[in-house]
C-alpha cells in the first residue's frame, strides 16, 4: 500500500472532523464513494505488482484533485487528546448546569405548592397495605426512605392496588361502571361551583374571637382536582332496594343473603363489617373493609390514588356530594382505626394522612383529632417532622362548615398545640443522639429546645386545665413532692386559672388525653411539662384567648369511634346464620340468588316501605330444601333446560310462576 494512499485516508479524517457547515458536509459526502473505492482496494494487498499500485495513485490523485480539501494541521496523539478532553469538561459543565437548573426549577414548583400538599409530601405508600406492615413487623424490618422504590415498581408488586392486596375469595374483578357497577369521575369546578371553602372566598370571623379580620384562604383553582365516585343505573337499583327493603330491618341474615347476591355494593358490606367488629370478629370485619377499598380502588382513576407523587397538585373529593364519597371517607377511617388497633400504627398514619388530604380544610371524619397521636406514637424522626410542618406550613385551617368562618391554625385544636410542642422536644433528642457534626448540632439542639418550650407555654396559656388530665391518666400522685416535681403546689395554681373551653374543646381534650397520655408518661416528658407550668405560673395564662365556636363541629363526633375497641354485643346475641355467613364472605359465580326483592309482581305482600317477611321466610326455607305445603321451591335463576325438566315433577314448583298453588292465607 502506497504511502500517498495512507495520507489521503487521514486527511480525509481531518477533513470530516473539521467541516461544519453545510458546504463542507456536502463535499463530505462526495467524498463517500471515493472512500468506498478505496476501502475495496485496502481489501486487496498489490504490493507485488508496482504497475497496480501505480494505477491506483494515479487515479486517487485525481480523485483528491476533484474534492480539493483545505490543509488541515496534522497533529500528535497528545495534542489530539486535549481538545477532546476540553470539549468533555465542556459537555459535563453544561450538564450540570442544566440539571441544577431544572433542580431549582422544581424546587420553585414545589415550595410554591408545598403549602397544600404537605399532607402527602413523602409519604410512602407502602405502608398503606396493612400486610406489608405486619410483615415488616415480623421480619423485624421497616420501610426507610431512602430503600425507597418507583411508583411503578410498588404498583407492580402490589398487583396495582394501593391498600391491600386481591383475594380470591373476593371474585376475578370488580364490576365497572360499564357493568353496572362503579365509576369515577373528575369534577369540572369553577369558583362558584367550587365547595367552600376552596372557593378563595372570604373567611368571617366574629368580632369576639382572636381573628376579628376578613381572611382569605387562597388555594389557587388550577391545582385543585375534584373527584367523585359514580353510580352506574343498576348499581343505583341496587341501592334502592337494599334501602327500602333491608337497611330497616335489622335482620343481619337477610343482609348477608343481600350481600352474597351483589357481593360489589359496597354500602351494605360496610355495615356487615360493622357488625363483626361489634360481635369481636375483627379478622372478619378487616377483610371487608379491604374488600370494600379493592372494589373502589379498581373504580378509581389512577391519577387519584396516586396523584400525590407530583407536588404540584392536590386531589379533594366532597365528603357531602354523594353517599358514594362517605362510604370510601368511612371505610378508610375505619381502616386507620383498626390498624392500630392490630399494632400497625405506621399504616393508620399514612391512611389517616391520604384521608385528610381528600378534605383538608373541613375535616368531614374528624382525623384531626387523632392524626397528631398516629404521627407520635410511631416514634419516627421522619413522622415528628410531618407533624411540626403541618403546623408551620399554615396550610390546614379549622373552618366551621355551617357558617362559614375559621378559627385558625391546627393549634387552636388542643391537641396540635400540645403534639407540636412534643414532636419539638423529639426532635431536640433526636439530633442529641446523632454524633456526626456533634458541634452544630448541640446548637440546633438548643434552639430547637427553646422552641419546644415557648410551644409547650402556648399550649398551656390557652389549655392549662389538661395538666391534670394528662397526669390523672398516667396515675402520677398530684399529692407528694418531690426533689424534681412539686405537683401539688402547682396544681392548686393551675385549677385557680380560667377554664377556657366549650363543648368542642371538652370533646377534643377528652379523645386527645385518652389516646396520647402514654406519651406523656416519661419521667423526662413529665420534668419538662413541669418547667412549663412553672413558667405558666410566673407569667400568668392568656386572658386574651377565646376558644372559637367552629371547634364545636368536633362535638357531633362518638369518641368511642376513636379508640382502639369497639362496642360489643353479647355473644348469644349473635343472630347470623354460620352458612349465611360463609356465602357472604366468599363470591360464587353463576349462583342462584337468595333474594328476590321485586315481590309485588311476585304475589307478595309487602309494599313500598318494607319487605314482605314471609317471603323471605319462604326464600329461607328454600335454601333447607323445604317450600310451601310441603313442594320443593325451584329457583327460576337456573338454566332454561334445568328449570324445564324439574317443574315437570309434581312435587316441584316454581316460585313466582303463575299457576302455581297460591298460599293458604290468600286461600282463606
Amino acid at each position: 500500500m502506497s504511502a500517498r494512499y495512507m495520507r489521503r485516508l487521514r486527511e480525509e479524517e481531518n477533513t470530516n472532523e473539521a467541516n461544519e457547515s453545510d458546504e463542507e458536509s456536502y463535499e463530505s459526502e462526495e467524498e463517500e464513494p471515493a472512500a468506498k473505492s478505496s476501502g475495496f482496494h485496502l481489501m486487496m494487498d498489490d504490493s507485488d505488482s508496482d504497475s497496480d499500485s501505480d494505477s491506483d495513485s494515479e487515479s486517487n490523485d485525481e480523485e483528491v484533485k476533484q474534492v480539493k480539501p483545505e490543509p488541515v494541521k496534522i497533529s500528535t496523539n497528545e495534542q489530539e487528546e486535549e481538545p477532546e478532553e476540553e470539549d468533555l469538561d465542556a459537555i459535563l459543565s453544561e450538564f450540570k448546569q442544566e440539571h441544577v437548573g431544572m433542580e431549582n426549577e422544581q424546587q420553585q414548583q414545589f415550595t410554591s405548592s408545598s403549602k397544600y400538599t404537605v399532607v402527602l409530601y413523602d409519604n410512602d405508600s407502602r405502608d398503606y397495605n396493612l400486610d406489608n406492615t405486619m410483615r415488616n413487623m415480623l421480619n423485624g424490618t421497616t420501610s426507610s426512605a431512602s430503600n425507597k422504590q418507583s411508583s411503578k415498581q410498588r404498583r407492580s408488586k402490589q398487583n396495582h392496588n394501593l391498600f391491600t392486596r386481591h383475594r380470591d375469595n373476593w371474585g376475578t374483578r370488580a364490576t365497572s361502571y360499564v357493568g353496572g357497577g362503579l365509576g369515577m369521575t373528575q369534577v369540572n369546578t369553577d369558583e362558584s361551583t367550587t365547595p367552600w371553602p376552596y372557593n378563595s372566598q372570604v373567611l368571617q370571623g366574629k368580632s369576639d374571637e382572636n381573628n376579628p379580620d376578613e381572611q382569605i384562604i387562597e388555594i389557587p383553582l388550577e391545582i385543585q382536582n375534584w373527584y367523585t365516585f359514580q353510580r352506574s343505573n343498576t348499581y343505583q337499583d341496587r341501592m334502592d332496594d337494599y334501602t327500602r327493603y333491608i337497611a330497616n330491618t335489622g335482620d343481619i341474615n337477610t343482609l348477608a343473603m343481600f350481600i352474597a347476591d351483589n357481593p360489589f355494593v359496597v354500602e351494605p358490606i360496610f355495615h356487615f363489617a360493622m357488625f363483626f367488629f361489634s360481635i369481636g370478629e375483627n379478622d372478619k370485619g378487616m377483610d371487608l373493609l379491604k374488600r370494600i377499598l379493592w372494589v373502589l380502588e379498581s373504580a378509581s382513576f389512577g391519577s387519584f390514588l396516586f396523584g400525590h407523587e407530583s407536588c404540584d397538585k392536590v386531589n379533594l373529593m366532597d365528603y357531602y356530594k354523594s353517599e358514594q364519597n362517605k362510604v370510601f371517607f368511612d371505610t378508610l377511617f375505619r381502616f386507620a382505626q383498626t390498624s392500630c388497633t392490630v399494632g400497625c400504627v405506621t399504616t393508620s398514619l399514612a391512611v389517616s394522612r391520604f384521608l385528610l388530604s381528600l378534605d383538608f380544610l373541613r375535616d368531614p371524619t374528624g382525623i384531626l383529632m387523632v392524626l397528631d397521636y398516629y404521627a407520635l406514637a410511631t416514634n419516627r424522626e421522619q413522622d415528628a417532622l410531618f407533624l411540626i410542618n403541618m403546623v408551620e406550613s399554615d396550610a390546614v385551617k379549622v373552618c366551621s362548615v355551617d357558617e362559614h368562618y375559621f378559627v385558625g391554625d391546627l393549634r387552636q385544636m388542643p391537641n396540635w398545640a400540645f403534639s407540636y410542642a412534643l414532636a419539638l422536644y423529639r426532635k431536640s433528642h433526636f439530633l442529641e443522639d446523632n454524633d456526626d457534626d456533634a458541634s452544630d448540632d448541640e446548637s440546633q439542639a438548643i434552639s430547637l429546645e427553646k422552641q419546644a418550650e415557648e410551644a409547650l407555654d402556648f399550649a398551656l396559656k390557652r389549655y392549662p386545665f389538661i395538666v391534670r388530665m394528662l397526669l390523672e391518666k398516667n396515675g402520677v400522685n398530684l399529692r407528694a413532692r418531690s426533689f424534681q416535681a412539686d405537683w401539688p403546689s402547682a396544681m392548686d395554681d393551675l385549677d385557680d386559672m380560667d377554664r377556657k373551653s366549650n363543648a368542642g374543646v371538652d370533646r377534643i381534650a377528652n379523645i386527645f388525653v385518652e389516646r396520647s397520655y402514654k406519651l406523656w408518661s416519661g419521667d423526662d416528658v413529665q420534668k419538662w411539662l413541669f418547667k412549663g407550668c412553672e413558667r405558666l405560673i410566673a407569667f400568668g395564662q392568656d386572658k386574651d384567648y377565646t376558644p372559637s365556636d367552629a371547634l364545636l363541629k368536633y362535638y357531633e363526633f362518638d369518641p368511642c369511634d376513636f379508640q382502639d375497641s369497639f362496642r360489643r354485643i353479647p355473644l348469644d346475641a349473635n343472630p347470623l346464620d354460620p352458612s349465611l355467613m360463609d356465602t357472604a364472605m366468599n363470591y360464587t359465580p353463576n349462583r342462584r340468588r337468595f333474594l328476590r326483592l321485586n315481590n309485588r309482581r311476585h304475589g307478595g305482600r309487602g309494599d313500598d316501605e318494607g319487605i314482605d317477611l314471609e317471603m323471605l321466610a319462604r326464600q329461607q326455607m328454600a335454601l333447607l330444601g323445604a317450600g310451601r305445603d310441603g313442594m320443593d321451591v325451584i329457583d327460576p335463576d337456573l338454566p332454561l333446560a334445568e328449570l324445564f325438566l324439574r317443574s315437570m315433577m309434581p312435587w316441584a314448583r316454581v316460585d313466582g310462576v303463575e299457576g302455581a298453588p297460591p298460599p293458604q292465607q290468600e286461600e282463606r
